[in-house]
């Protein structure tokens, strides 16, 4: 046996144990220095409002606090919201089928499942049909960014499409995504473009799988269907989970369509549990909406968006659920006595950039309940609490201030009836 065939085993057991070593200490740096949630406002389905860290995850879809420095256990589906969502800055981002954000910093496309890596969970291998695309370089300015993410979410095209840097989108079948090429098939044959040009792929929307909401007819159903939640991850990730588990320095979040993902628990920053006993009134149609401008042209009602089809921002956190207007506005929800309670906060979004000025106005089988007075754009959001205890219709409308319509994009943050 020759000297250099003799030292080649030798090498690669070194090597080995070096490479594992390695392992051992990057996971060791991954996990290793988890720091427990900072404190964030707790609110609770019976409007108080606590301050409190999150301490664990628990099976059956309950969840520990350090609130008001107490330990508190409370049921998922009495949690209305824990914590703060920051904005997504990441420039890689995968797109779920169900609208879940997940921030990477490495993604490959092989086989028909799609790797990725990211700095706040561990290595997970998706299926494609989970997916509504891959964005490889989103801009910078928030607008941009969520009209492209939005873009990848709602496409209608009847195959694969890949949107090139020139504003060009070719379509046909992505084959693969490596760290230098993308391979598609289409019409003509086989073509390879270069990564860096490409901005998007989005995968063919009638292939995506659709996300079931779990459904608890009973208490005695709670731990084996679980409370789904959106998750928010210290870099703006936000996740739509069927349920979480929280084991030791890491949190085990089912996603709603099928994929383990495994989360250092100091990463989480963020809990919206989506039970029965609330209802957001951006998943209901309206019974009425109408929109008079001052001058200029009428806006659609934004659900889950800002008037001009951003996501809902006040003070620099990123609300999942609400509604968006314009002044004047005015829409309607039938209530027909099934709720006890309608909350919401009342902002102008951070897209007013400290400008505007509306008042809002709730109006409950037509009397006035609630009037703000006037709020700008520098004023923080307000928290508004109205019964409706047997009442047929609720009105939210806000209304002109100073300056007409100029930069009146008027928030109902996290609009919500309570049973």
């Amino acid at each position: 046996m020759s000297q250099r065939a003799y030292w080649l085993p030798v090498f690669h057991v070194v090597v080995g144990w070096k490479s594992l070593l390695a392992g051992v200490l990057f996971l060791a740096s991954l996990w290793g220095n988890v720091s427990p949630c900072q404190a964030s406002e707790l609110v609770l389905l019976d409007g108080r409002r606590l301050v409190g860290e999150l301490s664990r995850i628990l099976p059956g879809g309950r969840l520990e606090f350090l609130a008001n420095l107490e330990p508190a256990e409370f049921a998922a589906d009495q949690v209305v919201l824990w914590g703060r969502l920051p904005e997504l800055l990441s420039p890689q981002v995968i797109v779920f089928a169900d609208g879940s954000l997940l921030g990477v910093n490495y993604v490959r496309l092989e086989n028909e499942r799609v790797h990725v890596r990211g700095p706040q969970f561990l290595d997970l291998a998706v299926p494609v049909e989970q997916l509504a695309g891959v964005v490889l370089r989103a801009p910078g300015r928030r607008e941009q960014r969520d009209r492209l993410l939005d873009n990848v979410l709602r496409s209608t095209a009847k195959q694969d499409e890949v949107l090139l840097a020139n504003g060009d989108r070719i379509g046909g079948l992505v084959l693969r995504l490596d760290e230098a090429n993308c391979l598609l098939e289409i019409a003509a044959g086989t073509t390879q473009l270069a990564r860096g040009d490409v901005v998007a792929v989005i995968f063919h929307p009638e292939l995506r799988a659709k996300a079931v909401m779990p459904t608890r007819t009973g208490p005695g159903e709670q731990e084996s269907a679980g409370c789904p939640m959106i998750v928010g991850l210290v870099d703006g990730s936000m996740i739509l989970c069927r349920e979480g588990r929280s084991d030791g320095p890491t949190v085990a979040f089912e996603l709603l369509l099928g994929s383990k993902l495994l989360v250092k628990t100091g990463s989480v920053v963020f809990l919206q549990p989506l039970s029965g006993e609330v209802t957001y009134l951006s998943d209901l149609e309206p019974a009425e909406f109408e929109h008079r401008p001052f001058l200029g042209i009428e806006r659609p009602l934004g659900r889950d968006r800002s008037v001009l089809g951003t996501r809902l921002r006040k003070g620099g956190q990123i609300y999942p659920k609400g509604l968006g207007v314009q002044s004047w506005a005015r829409v309607v929800y039938r209530l027909d006595k099934k709720f006890r309670r309608f909350d919401t906060l009342v902002a102008l979004d951070d897209l007013a950039e400290g400008k505007g000025s509306v008042e809002f106005v709730v109006v409950v089988d037509g009397v006035e309940r609630y009037r703000s007075g006037v709020i700008s754009g520098r004023d923080p959001a307000r928290p508004v609490s109205v019964e409706v205890v047997g009442a047929e219709r609720l009105e939210l409308v806000v209304e002109f201030a100073d300056r007409a319509h100029q930069f009146d994009f008027a928030d109902w943050l996290l609009a919500r009836l309570v049973r």
